[in-house]
């Protein structure tokens, strides 16, 4: 999930709780613009440089693997 505040995550509380989760669920939630957001401890970038990041940590392939993005499409 990925925002660029922290305080723009509508669902991120929900998500933190929702245990157990099937291991294939990962949740990684992220901020761009870490400047307005100097308390923040989770990961910082874009969502497309977490991308590359995580496809390499944990292996993912094309035939195992879905992402889903949403947004403003200008945004």
């Amino acid at each position: 999930m990925a925002s660029s505040h922290a305080h723009e995550f509508g669902y991120r509380d929900e998500l933190k709780k929702s245990l157990p989760r099937p291991p294939w669920f990962k949740y990684v939630p992220t901020i761009s613009r870490t400047w307005d957001n100097p308390d923040w401890h989770g990961e910082l970038g874009r969502v497309d440089d977490l991308r590359r990041k995580y496809v390499e940590v944990w292996n993912l392939t094309p035939a195992d693997t879905t992402a889903y993005l949403c947004g403003h499409p200008h945004g």
